[in-house]
């Protein structure tokens, strides 16, 4: 990490081009570099001071700020001269996976309490599609229409049947309006066990 200006480093003026910069650099790394000065602790302190600095004038030059400069960036900045901030990547994104698996575990819960709590919806329209219960109107085809069974109407279906059955002898066999089978039903005002 540099400590003092880069231009002190390198041995330039404050004002110094990127080519002076350049040129001092060499001259630095032909002196200081492990392979001419050996493995002296103090020129290797001393490369990487002349590095840093160098990397300071690269990054100004080009305005990025590389992966491998952000590891040894300058603290010093030259008066006037901008310099670009280095901004670390994001980690990546965390789960919160306690946070959901509890959420979940909460809303099964109100799930089942609202289901057990509130009463079962009243029956809705009729959609003329006929099953066990459905209350029905007899037309003059003979044909077993679905109603409402809070208004009047003639029957109850006990049993749906297919066509080619028949129906017990206490209810009445009526062809279904869409001709998906029979109806048997119980005549409003009888029981399925009277005969």
């Amino acid at each position: 990490m540099v400590t003092k200006p880069p231009h002190e480093v390198l041995g330039v003026s404050p004002n110094a081009s990127y080519r002076e910069a350049r040129d001092a650099y060499r001259r630095l790394a032909q002196r200081f570099h492990p392979d001419v000065a050996g493995n002296s602790k103090s020129a290797s302190v001393r490369m990487a001071e002349i590095n840093d600095a160098w990397r300071w004038y690269v990054e100004r030059e080009s305005g990025v700020i590389t992966s491998t400069s952000a590891v040894g960036q300058s603290k010093y900045q030259a008066p006037g001269q901008p310099r670009t901030p280095y901004v670390p990547p994001l980690p990546p994104a965390r789960v919160p996976w306690r946070f959901l698996i509890v959420a979940a575990v909460i809303a099964i819960v109100v799930v089942v309490i609202a289901d057990t709590v509130t009463s079962p919806a009243t029956p809705g329209k009729p959609d003329q599609v006929l099953s066990v219960g459905s209350c029905v109107n007899i037309n003059a085809q003979m044909q077993a229409v679905e109603v409402s069974c809070s208004d009047p109407h003639d029957a109850v279906v006990g049993q749906f049947l297919a066509t080619d059955q028949n129906c017990p002898v206490n209810m009445e066999p009526y062809q279904d309006r869409q001709g998906m089978g029979l109806a048997c039903v119980v005549r409003v005002g009888e029981t399925a066990s009277s005969g």
